[in-house]
Parts: C-alpha cells; sequence; structure tokens
C-alpha cells in the first residue's frame, strides 16, 4: 500500500473528528427534544449586536409556561435582515427545569450546528480522496516515465 501525505492523513482525522462531533451533536438534540415541551411565544423585541460589517438583529422571545409563569430568552438566530420582527408568533421548545434556555422551532437553529459540522466532514474527506488520488497519479506518471526511459535504453542498447 503506498503511503499517505501528511495533509491526506490530517484531512482524513479531521473528517473522522467532524463526523463525530456531528454524531455528538445529533445525539444531544435528540435528547433535548425527548425532554422538551411546547408552547407558542412571541418576538417582543430584537437585541441588536453591533459587528464590523453591519448590525445584526436576534430576536428576543416571550412565552408562558402551562402554569402561566413568563419566559423570556434571546434566540441564537442572529440575522442582518432579522429572520422574524416584532410581534412574530414563534413555536418554541423548552424544558420544565430551566425554560430560560429555550429554542426557536427553527431548522437552523435546531439542526445548524450539525449539519455544518457534517458538511464539514464531507469536504474534508473530499479532499482527503482527492489528495490521495493525486498522489496516485504522481506514482502512475513516475512509472510511466521510468518505463519509457527503460525501453529508450533498450532501443538504443539494439541500435
Amino acid at each position: 500500500m503506498r503511503r499517505l501525505s501528511i495533509a491526506t492523513k490530517t484531512c482524513v482525522v479531521l473528517s473522522l473528528l467532524l463526523l463525530a462531533v456531528s454524531f455528538s451533536l445529533y445525539l444531544a438534540n435528540n435528547y433535548y427534544f425527548s425532554q422538551s415541551k411546547s408552547a407558542l411565544g412571541r418576538v417582543i423585541s430584537l437585541d441588536v449586536t453591533p459587528r464590523s460589517d453591519g448590525f445584526f438583529y436576534a430576536p428576543e422571545v416571550e412565552f408562558f409556561t402551562p402554569s402561566g409563569q413568563p419566559v423570556h430568552f434571546i434566540s441564537d438566530i442572529v440575522g442582518n435582515p432579522p429572520a422574524y420582527v416584532v410581534g412574530d408568533a414563534v413555536n418554541v421548545y423548552y424544558q420544565e427545569n430551566n425554560p430560560e434556555l429555550a429554542i426557536i422551532d427553527d431548522f437552523y437553529a435546531i439542526w445548524g450546528n450539525t449539519l455544518l459540522a457534517c458538511v464539514s466532514a464531507a469536504i474534508f474527506l473530499l479532499l482527503s480522496f482527492l489528495g490521495h488520488l493525486s498522489l496516485k497519479m504522481k506514482h502512475a506518471q513516475f512509472e510511466l516515465k521510468t518505463r519509457h526511459d527503460e525501453f529508450c535504453k533498450r532501443r538504443i542498447q539494439t541500435v
């Protein structure tokens, strides 16, 4: 078996690590939702965060637990333009023992990190495959050149 380059090995290791992270995030999400309750909430304000490339907005959401306790939280969904506007109704998931750690029922908020880790793993896996393929092609070219040189030497010797 031919040896893999350090870059190819690094890409394989990073890919495996990112797949492990992705699987862990998937399991954590499944556990969170198996323990969660849902409620209807409302966006009550937008939390503004200045950054070097402009202002970004995160919705502040209020919802009520079944006992009537109001809960406020600022979502991790940040954007410019804002993904939500004041007054929007949103479905939220929360755990009874810590309702302040609620999340909005939004694909990116729920699965964004898992998807990012999985796509990154796929990219590193593709890079490792391309690196391995490149080494195979270089080796094949070297073999072909060596055979050609030997053939030319034999032809010259027979003349």
